[in-house]
C-alpha cells in the first residue's frame, strides 16, 4: 500500500510514525513545500524553546531508519497536482496545518501597522517566506490576545538579547522588530482573567525580566483562578521603577482600529458597555490561525477524519480540528487518524495497488529534496551558528536548495530503504 502525507510538521510526522507501526509494509512519502522538514516545530515554536523543538529527534528516525521518504521542495497543488497525488497513492493524509493569522473581522485591521502574530513568529524563526520582510514595531504596542502565542511574543519582544543563549532566534530580525526597544505594551483580550488561555508556565517565564513592570487592569484582586494567581505573582515581583511597562487587560472586545500615518488607535468595548481607546505604533493580533486561500481541499469541514467525497483522503492535526492544542495533542490526533486508516484498510474500504512515489512525473521527483539533503542543510546551520546560538537558519530558499543539491532525489532511487 502507498501513502502520501502532505505536510511534514508534527501532525504529519506523528501520523507517519503510527502508520509505520499499524501498516509496516506501506510505502510512505511525506511531502513538504519547503526544502526542509518539521513545519510548526521549526518555524512556529518559539526559538528559545529548544526543549520543545527536540521532538524532531524522534522524527529523524522515521526518515533515516524506518523507510519513510521525505520529499521536500514539492508543493502539492502547485509542483504536483492533487489529481496526480490521488492517481498514484492509495491513502492521502492532509497535514498542512493552518498558516494564516485569524482575522479580527473589524474595521481598520487591513492597515499595514496591524500585524499578525504568526507573521512575526515566522520572521523570528527564519522562515524562507519571510526573508527580506521589514517590520519595525515601535516603542508603544498593542497586543490583542491572551493565549500562549501572545505570551511567547511578550517574552520575545522584552527578553534581553543576551538571554537567548542556545536558541535559534534570528538575531537580525529580532533587532529589526524591536528597534530602540519596547516602552509600553498593552496586552488586551476579550476573555475575563479566569478564562484566559495563557498556560501558567508561559506566564512564569516572564517573571524577573529585567527592566519590565507588569500592571493588571480590569479584574478584582480576589480572583481565585490559577491564572489570576500567576498574573498577580507576575505583577508583584516586577520592578516598579522599570522603564518598560506591560499592562494586562481582560474583558475587552476589539471594535475598530483607526490609523493615521504611522500610528494606530485601537478601540475596545467591555460587556458593560464601557469603552477603551489605546494608542500605539503598531497593533499585533494573536487570536489564532485559519486556513489560507491556498487550501488543498476547500469546503471539507463536515467530516471527522475522512474527507467524505474522497474516502481514501484523511486529515490530521490543525487541518482536521482547527487551531487548538499543543504538539502532544497532535500526537493523540495522529494516533486516532492512523487507527482509522488501518481499520479502513482491514475492512477493505481502501483500494490498493497505486504505484506511489515512482509513479509521479519525473520532473516532480527530480526537484524533490530528500532527507539526506536536509541533513546537509542541518549540518551547515549548526556549523555556522552565531556566537551563543544553537543554529543560524538559512532563510534564502535558493541557498537551501544549493546546500541540498548534492543530495537531491534523482528519479526516486536514492533511498537506502525503498519499501
Amino acid at each position: 500500500m502507498t501513502v502520501a502525507i502532505i505536510g511534514s510538521g508534527p501532525a504529519g510526522c506523528y501520523t507517519a510514525q503510527f502508520l509505520r507501526k499499524r501498516l509496516p509494509d506501506a510505502a510512505i512519502t511525506v511531502f513538504d513545500r519547503l526544502p526542509v522538514p518539521f513545519g510548526l516545530v521549526r518555524y512556529g515554536v518559539a526559538p528559545d524553546h529548544q526543549g520543545t523543538k527536540a521532538v524532531t529527534r524522534q522524527f529523524d528516525r522515521l526518515f533515516e531508519r524506518e523507510g519513510v521518504r521525505f520529499a521536500g521542495n514539492v508543493a502539492v497543488g502547485t509542483d504536483v497536482s492533487t489529481d496526480q497525488i490521488e492517481a498514484n497513492f492509495d491513502v492521502i493524509v492532509v497535514a498542512t496545518g493552518l498558516d494564516d493569522d485569524r482575522l479580527l473581522d473589524i474595521p481598520g485591521e487591513d492597515h499595514p501597522r496591524v500585524i499578525g502574530a504568526g507573521r512575526i513568529v515566522r520572521m523570528i524563526n527564519g522562515h524562507p517566506d519571510s526573508a527580506g520582510e521589514e517590520i519595525r514595531l515601535g516603542a508603544n504596542l498593542v497586543l490583542i490576545g491572551n493565549g500562549n502565542v501572545a505570551g511567547d511574543l511578550m517574552r520575545l519582544l522584552l527578553k534581553p538579547l543576551d538571554a537567548f543563549v542556545d536558541s535559534d532566534v534570528d538575531d537580525a530580525v529580532l533587532r529589526q522588530l524591536r528597534g530602540a526597544g519596547v516602552r509600553r505594551l498593552e496586552v488586551i483580550g476579550r476573555s475575563p482573567m479566569a478564562a484566559a488561555k495563557f498556560d501558567p508556565v508561559v506566564l512564569r517565564e516572564l517573571r524577573g525580566l529585567p527592566g519590565v513592570r507588569f500592571d493588571v487592569d480590569g479584574e478584582s484582586a480576589d480572583n481565585p483562578s490559577r491564572i489570576a494567581e500567576v498574573i498577580r505573582e507576575l505583577r508583584d515581583s516586577s520592578d516598579p521603577e522599570a522603564e518598560t511597562t506591560v499592562v494586562l487587560r481582560f474583558g475587552w472586545t476589539p471594535q475598530r482600529i483607526l490609523t493615521d500615518g504611522g500610528s494606530c488607535l485601537a478601540e475596545f468595548v467591555a460587556s458593560d458597555g464601557s469603552r477603551l481607546r489605546v494608542g500605539a505604533d503598531a497593533v499585533i493580533t494573536a487570536i489564532g490561525f485559519q486556513h489560507s486561500s491556498k487550501r488543498l481541499y476547500p469546503g471539507d469541514d463536515t467530516g471527522p477524519e475522512v474527507i467524505s467525497a474522497l474516502p481514501s483522503i484523511y486529515r490530521t492535526g490543525w487541518y482536521r480540528r482547527g487551531p487548538h492544542g499543543t504538539i502532544p495533542e497532535n500526537r493523540v490526533d495522529a494516533r486516532e487518524v492512523a487507527d482509522a486508516i488501518a481499520a479502513d484498510v482491514k475492512a477493505g474500504k481502501v483500494r490498493t495497488g497505486r504505484p506511489g512515489w515512482p509513479g509521479l512525473p519525473e520532473h516532480v521527483r527530480e526537484r524533490a529534496v530528500d532527507f539526506s539533503g536536509w541533513r546537509a542543510i542541518d549540518a551547515h546551520e549548526l556549523a555556522h551558528a552565531n556566537a551563543g546560538r544553537f543554529r543560524s537558519k538559512v532563510t534564502d530558499r535558493e541557498q537551501l536548495l544549493r546546500l541540498a543539491s548534492r543530495n537531491v532525489v534523482a528519479g526516486g532511487d536514492r533511498m537506502e530503504v525503498d519499501r
